[in-house]
């Protein structure tokens, strides 16, 4: 999972925010996310919407001689003005109220979705770790069946090699016997004892070898399974590193959820000490008096 990338841009903000004052509205965050199409982010807009207000010219405040015979008119247009400017002010404190809380559930769900990739990593963490563990028990079973096998191939070696040599030196003797009863007759009996014993020994050698064959078939097997743990072995570390990739993908994640939940704490701040500035009761009345002179109504230069 990667960080979610801004879809608007300053520019974008600006002439949407623009197009709407020239339309004879006041720009906000809803009626500027609408003109936008109703994308990108309530925090990124809000910003770009605050940059371009500030960036909005200032009206000058004018004197202007007011002659007595008009100022109960003007006093008039003032009062109304003031009706007026409240209820804008009023329709803005909404507005901001509702952006707050738009911005809050949007903070919720960058919160809830940062929760959820802190536990996904705990998760692969976990696996990770099992994932380590079965793959150095893995390579000691491997190491260990190694050590075990060639052990019983050299013994089973040596077995064979005793075997050989006493049918070996049993020919040898039968040889010797037959020499003997070909010289001496009276020797037939030890050579009846010789051929006894060189059939012994030819039972013997007849079992050394199917013990061989037995230890050929077991030192396959030992090798087969000595394959199994290799491929084994080479899977667990296949699994480990694509694991490892999806834990360094999620950290990524969860440093870009952290940013975004980062800027909405910010705005929620700002928009706060907004509604708090909006809230009635907090603003001078006008037209409080009866002055001389008169200044014309300044224009806010900065929007919700």
């Amino acid at each position: 999972m990667a960080g979610r990338e801004p879809t608007i841009t300053f520019d974008q903000v600006a002439a949407a925010a623009a197009e709407i004052k020239a339309s004879g509205r006041k720009p906000s965050l809803r009626n500027v996310r609408e003109a936008l199409g109703n994308v990108g982010s309530l925090t990124t807009i809000s910003r770009y919407l605050q940059g371009w207000n500030d960036g909005q010219p200032k009206e000058n405040k004018v004197d202007i001689n007011i002659p007595t015979s008009v100022l109960t008119g003007i006093q008039a247009a003032i009062s109304q003005a003031s009706v007026e400017a409240e209820a804008a002010v009023r329709s803005e404190l909404v507005d901001t109220q509702q952006a707050l809380a738009d911005i809050t559930a949007e903070g919720e769900r960058t919160a809830a979705a940062l929760d959820a990739a802190e536990t996904k990593i705990t998760e692969l963490d976990m696996a990770r770790a099992d994932l380590a563990g079965r793959l150095d028990e893995a390579k000691a079973k491997a190491a260990e069946g190694e050590l075990r096998h060639a052990a019983e191939v050299e013994l089973l070696k040596a077995d064979l090699l005793r075997e050989r040599q006493a049918a070996e030196a049993a020919r040898t003797e039968l040889a010797k016997a037959q020499l003997r009863l070909e010289a001496m007759p009276r020797l037939e009996k030890d050579l009846d004892d010789a051929r006894r014993e060189a059939r012994e020994n030819g039972a013997r050698a007849a079992e050394a070898e199917r013990k061989l064959a037995g230890a050929e078939a077991s030192l396959a097997a030992a090798m087969a399974d000595q394959v199994r743990d290799r491929e084994e072995l080479k899977t667990l570390k296949a699994e480990n590193k694509a694991m490892a990739a999806e834990l360094g993908t999620a950290r990524v994640h969860v440093q870009a959820q952290q940013v975004g939940l980062d800027a909405s704490q910010r705005e929620i701040a700002m928009l706060q000490d907004r509604i708090k500035e909006l809230k009635p009761g907090t603003a001078k009345p006008a037209g409080a008096g009866a002055p001389k002179k008169a200044v014309k109504p300044q224009e806010e230069s900065k929007g919700g």
